[in-house]
């Protein structure tokens, strides 16, 4: 007949075609939870350097504007042009300040580095 001992091999190729999918998207799916855990780890280790810091003085500034009217600047404001120079110790060869509160870096150590 149509459904013959011959659909065992047929079921078995499509089966293992489907557990291999399987096993790659598992393997996928731990990768991106570890790049997870990893990112929510550094995000919590940031956060308490942070606050080691600065302390009470560490803000969180938004990103967009949260007012409902537009800052312009006024006709008497002014800016100019901070020179690397400036930024510059002259005590250390490269150790370049930049203003703010952010950390660059990672800070989670890794094996063979």
């Amino acid at each position: 007949g149509l459904f013959g001992p011959h659909m065992k091999l047929v079921d078995q190729y499509y089966n293992y075609s489907w557990h291999i999918k399987k096993m790659q998207m598992m393997k996928r799916f731990d990768e991106k939870s570890q790049k997870g855990r990893l990112r929510r780890e550094e995000a919590i280790k940031v956060k308490d350097l942070k606050s080691l810091a600065f302390g009470k003085f560490c803000t969180l500034v938004p990103s967009f504007n949260l007012a409902c009217h537009y800052d312009r600047p006024l006709p008497e404001s002014w800016s100019e042009i901070v020179n690397k120079e400036i930024l510059i110790d002259d005590n250390s060869d490269e150790s370049l300040c930049i203003p703010g509160q952010q950390f660059y870096g990672s800070m989670i150590p890794k094996l063979g580095q």
